[in-house]
């Protein structure tokens, strides 16, 4: 979380967000990360690192989409059967 802090307080001293700041700045203050570093910077692969059920992963979103789609869609075939018997 430090190493994290200060590479987040340097985007913030220069007016830069994280994709923007350079590989070799970011190892500067955090020599473990590698160049995949820069893919889990980014927004999609943040989302992609989240993997856990009702996490806001994009796997765990796209489930709850699903989910809540065929939810509406069963209940809008409900609405229109009780209608066609009335």
């Amino acid at each position: 979380h430090e190493q994290v802090g200060r590479v987040v307080a340097l985007c913030v001293e220069r007016d830069i967000t994280l994709q923007e700041l350079p590989l070799e700045e970011i190892q500067k203050l955090a020599p473990e990360c590698g160049k995949d570093v820069q893919d889990v910077l980014k927004l999609e692969g943040a989302l992609e690192k989240k993997v856990h059920k009702g996490s806001t992963g994009l796997h765990s979103i796209r489930e709850q989409i699903r989910h809540w789609e065929d939810w509406l869609d069963f209940q809008v075939k409900g609405n229109r059967q009780e209608k066609e018997q009335t």
